[in-house]
């Protein structure tokens, strides 16, 4: 049977690489809100297999205390550089309010997945083409907390799963 069944060993077509290590505090009205914050970069050439991936689903873990009703919203790019120095946007998704407090407020937690509408994407499911980035490829992400006080939120990792390389299996990083 030739048919490829990926269910049964998705990492074979898959790498994934951490972009940012640490945590980005913020506090409504103060440190770090509306800040941007800007991942590790991400060499598309450096697999040992030298095959470059050629599209990247990039998740945003966040952890927010929020007041009823007040949000947490993501604003991401994607930067692109032909040498690790020079960076132009690459894309940019609108803002995303990932996260509404609760009725009397709460702690919440999850992962905000990049979804740019394109002519590639037009059902708006998580991922980007990286066909036409240079070499190089990062994320700038600026959390945004809408209460004037007490809510806190963090920024805790950014996560590349990298896809469509032309050789298999993956590259294992």
């Amino acid at each position: 049977m030739s048919d490829i069944v990926i269910q049964k060993n998705i990492g074979a077509y898959i790498d994934q690489k951490a972009l940012f290590g640490s945590i980005a505090n913020l506090t409504a009205g103060g440190a770090g809100n509306g800040v941007a914050v800007t991942s590790s970069s991400l060499d598309r050439q450096g697999f040992p297999t030298g095959s470059p991936p050629l599209s990247m689903d990039l998740g945003i873990n966040w952890y927010a205390v929020l007041a009823a009703g007040k949000t947490l919203s993501l604003q991401v790019q994607l930067q692109t550089s032909p040498d690790n120095v020079n960076w132009t946007n690459y894309l940019s998704a609108a803002s995303a309010i990932v996260a509404t407090g609760p009725a009397g407020g709460g702690t919440l937690f999850g992962v905000y997945r990049l979804i740019v509408p394109s002519a590639d994407n037009p059902a708006n499911i998580p991922g980007v083409s990286l066909n036409s980035a240079s070499r190089y490829v990062r994320a700038v992400v600026t959390p945004t907390l809408s209460a004037t006080a007490t809510d806190t939120a963090q920024v805790q990792d950014i996560n590349a799963i990298l896809g469509g390389f032309d050789s298999l299996p993956a590259p294992i990083n």
